[in-house]
């Protein structure tokens, strides 16, 4: 297997730009450097927006044919927006060569969306740079280590700078997994009931999980998959970052993803109490934490109506990034059922009050149901 060569899997992230890891970055750029942002120059009026040329002054290469002291870099930004690249920024930025004109100097454009510019700290910077420069090592390899890919992307999710980058990867190799798992069990079913049924048929029913595979139109292939090849001692490392973890966030979410499924029976008690933390006031992660939760517990009915009660009544007045998607929601059309649906405006007291009694409501259901099951 040469796993050098994996296929693109986007997980979906905020705005609805995919999110790429940091390995599938680095493999499919042509340049990556830290750089500074130089002067921005207005290009040209587009429908939506503009295009935009920028100047990178760069500080470091670490990969890319030969250093160059500056980059142009196009960008095309949407409104008043002043795009991914800001003049001052120090920025660790992944970059493909775009297709040049007769005449047209070479120039660059962001790979991989808002994952392919990276604004840290000088220490996180330092991070990054010390697992690419592990990366190159294994990639440079005449045929990469499998393994070595895999202790990489663990060593990734120790570290609290890279965290994400590691479990948004492992993460997808699980969901995969687990998706061609219950596929296969769909139509195991089918066939045991009917004999045998069309693909087509029985892809039609099978369930999908939470997070569709990610790459769903460039699927990780089989063998391809590193989920599977983890040892116990890694397993362990994995899960104990977790249960260190105060606070449940994207990385952490990743996290759950790769782990739910190994039946660790410290999984649970720590999901509660990390919703018992966040139970006086909500967060935006709250009912991901209750959806964990009820997909761990068996006859789970009652507590995916509380779940769906939740999202469909919750509203997030106190939180700032809630009340910018709701305004930029509001600009678009809407039909007659749409408006008449919308949730009555609430003040950020009442929508925390709402928010706090409805997971109240919802762990006295997984306090009953503990109980139950301890009789």
């Amino acid at each position: 297997m040469d796993v050098s060569l994996q296929p693109h899997y986007p997980i979906m992230g905020g705005g609805g730009y995919p999110q790429y890891p940091l390995r599938e970055l680095y493999e499919n750029s042509d340049r990556v450097v830290v750089a500074t942002v130089g002067e921005t120059v207005k290009l040209k009026d587009l429908q939506y927006g503009s295009e935009l040329k920028k100047t990178l002054n760069v500080s470091s290469t670490l990969k890319g044919d030969g250093h160059k002291s500056t980059i142009a870099i196009h960008e095309s930004v949407s409104g008043i927006d002043g795009g991914r690249l800001r003049t001052g920024d120090q920025v660790l930025v992944f970059l493909n060569r775009r297709e040049t004109g007769k005449g047209e100097k070479e120039s660059y454009e962001i790979k991989g969306y808002d994952s392919g510019v990276k604004k840290l700290s000088a220490a996180d910077l330092q991070s990054y740079l010390q697992h690419i420069d592990d990366l190159k090592t294994i990639l440079d390899a005449e045929k990469p280590d499998r393994d070595a890919i895999i202790e990489w992307l663990v060593r990734c999710v120790e570290d609290p700078a890279t965290r994400y980058e590691g479990a948004l990867e492992l993460s997808a190799h699980a969901n995969e997994y687990r998706y061609r798992q219950e596929r296969e069990k769909a139509k195991q079913e089918q066939a045991d009931e009917q004999n045998a049924k069309s693909e087509e048929m029985i892809e039609e029913n099978v369930e999908i999980i939470r997070f569709l595979p990610t790459g769903v139109t460039n699927q990780i292939r089989q063998e391809d998959n590193l989920i599977t090849l983890l040892t116990d001692q890694q397993k362990e490392r994995l899960m104990a970052v977790l249960l260190r973890a105060e606070e449940i966030k994207d990385a952490e979410f990743a996290l759950i993803d790769i782990v739910k499924d190994w039946h660790d029976k410290r999984l649970l008690p720590f999901l509660i109490a990390r919703l018992r933390n966040d139970e006086l006031i909500p967060s935006l992660g709250a009912i991901g934490i209750m959806q964990d939760i009820a997909e761990i517990l068996p006859d789970n009915d009652d507590l995916y109506k509380a779940l769906e009660n939740y999202a469909e009544h919750t509203t997030y007045e106190d939180l700032e990034t809630a009340v910018k998607q709701e305004a930029e929601d509001q600009e678009s059309p809407e039909t007659d059922d749409e408006d008449n649906s919308r949730r009555q405006k609430k003040t950020p007291l009442e929508a925390i009050q709402e928010r706090s009694a409805m997971v109240k409501e919802f762990l006295k259901l997984v306090e009953k149901k503990l109980a139950k099951e301890a009789q």
